[in-house]
């Protein structure tokens, strides 16, 4: 699949939308943006988690511990939305899908950072953490997922974050690695109570 390396500063699809408070990273070559999702994302974020997580985990995990995890997994965080740093990919439409003066536009991936830990909300100094990533399947390729974490690792490092921690699902390993995470050993990830998810604990630094 071609990729897509062409980027330059806008607000999103549609001249209509207002400017976010940290910009966003446009696509140009293929109309797509990397801005900061907003409460309006949340139902598109469902969707969007729910497509990539069930495809995309099958052949990883076994049946009975997907059907448990993928209902947690699969629903937007609010407080992600609101921290200001949890971001999506939008593809934009054409005017045959919308209109001229608002197209259409898809999310094709998601993830973002915090300064808090997921699960204790405590930080440290100098570090940060990656959260709740996904790519849509058939945009898996195309280098949307990897210049979405680079925004996360260039953001963080220029607030002083320069060590960051992420709970890898087991397939997503090596789309880490490729920008420099290395593994830190098997990790539970409590998703709620009793339903506890397989992961890899994974780090950054510098």
């Amino acid at each position: 699949m071609r990729g897509i390396t062409a980027f330059v500063i806008g607000n999103g699809c549609g001249s209509a939308r207002p400017p976010t408070p940290r910009g966003s990273l446009v696509m140009s070559a293929d109309a797509l943006t990397i801005r900061p999702a907003t409460p309006a994302d949340s139902t598109g974020l469902d969707e969007l988690l729910a497509a990539s997580y069930a495809t995309l985990l099958a052949g990883h995990y076994d049946a009975e511990t997907l059907s448990r995890a993928l209902a947690p997994m699969s629903r937007a965080n609010p407080r992600l939305i609101d921290s200001g740093t949890y971001y999506v990919a939008e593809i934009c439409g054409t005017a045959t899908e919308a209109s001229a003066a608002q197209p259409a536009a898809r999310l094709v991936a998601c993830g973002g950072w915090t300064a808090e830990q997921p699960g204790t909300g405590t930080a440290a100094p100098g570090e940060a953490h990656i959260r709740h990533f996904a790519t849509r399947p058939d945009w898996i390729g195309r280098g949307v997922g990897t210049r979405l974490l680079a925004h996360c690792i260039n953001e963080a490092a220029a607030l002083g974050r320069t060590t960051l921690t992420c709970f890898s699902t087991l397939n997503a390993a090596p789309f880490y690695r490729r920008s420099g995470f290395v593994t830190l050993g098997p990790l539970d990830v409590t998703l709620t109570p009793g339903v506890i998810f397989p992961a890899i604990l994974m780090r950054r630094t510098g």
